[in-house]
């Protein structure tokens, strides 16, 4: 069961890597069927990941009641939780206006949208010194050689 975790750990870092970056300058470019859709993808993709990664935990557990997740699962689940834990609680339109209003700012316009939804859970989830510690470092680097 290990070995399946490994492979759907490796196979998102493979499809995450082929995928394109949008930031707030698509984002203010599209309609809002597409900012709702890609939301909604979103969040989806991290509630199905997740819950396999917790089914995966629970077979292990199990079989062997001493079993403790690797390292890499705690990581996954602690990065997990910073980018999702508050904001899947949203209405998708919610979600979408709260980026609309963090893109209305032209100095985001360069964040990356999955970079945005981490900064609004932050706030969400009351850490709003990480947040902006995290805009001021996606900020120097969409700057960065301008």
């Amino acid at each position: 069961m290990i070995k399946n975790i490994i492979l759907i750990i490796v196979l998102n870092f493979v499809i995450a890597g082929e995928t394109t970056n949008f930031n707030g300058e698509d984002w203010k470019n599209w309609n809002l069927n597409r900012k709702v859709g890609f939301i909604d993808g979103f969040i989806n993709g991290y509630l199905t990941f997740n819950s396999l990664v917790d089914s995966s935990k629970n077979i292990e557990k199990k079989r062997n009641t001493y079993w403790l997740p690797p390292l890499i699962i705690t990581m996954l689940d602690s990065y997990s939780e910073e980018n999702i834990k508050k904001i899947s609680e949203f209405e998708s339109v919610e979600l979408t206006k709260r980026l609309d209003a963090f893109y209305y700012e032209p100095d985001n316009y360069g964040i990356e949208i999955n970079n945005a939804i981490k900064i609004i859970n932050l706030r969400e989830m009351g850490k709003g010194k990480i947040a902006e510690d995290f805009i001021l470092d996606c900020q120097k680097k969409y700057l960065k050689g301008r």
